[in-house]
């Protein structure tokens, strides 16, 4: 998966270690996995889509931000 071949994206807002140990767990009982594992991996995917996008269109993610 992307967030676990590529944990360097997403490394400086997650804990990576957390997200393995929560998709492991997912993986191993997925009608047992709980909200707060599933949100981990889905908030951790979607970053890491995020920021790869932003990666690709040359920009870097967090300073081509609009300011507030």
């Amino acid at each position: 998966t992307l967030i676990l071949s590529e944990p360097d994206r997403i490394a400086p807002y997650f804990d990576i270690d957390a997200v393995r140990a929560a998709y492991a767990r997912y993986l191993a009982s997925p009608d047992e996995t709980t909200s707060t594992d599933i949100f981990a991996v889905f908030q951790a995917a979607s970053t890491s889509i995020w920021l790869l996008q932003k990666e690709l269109e040359g920009g870097d993610a967090v300073t081509s931000r609009s300011p507030h």
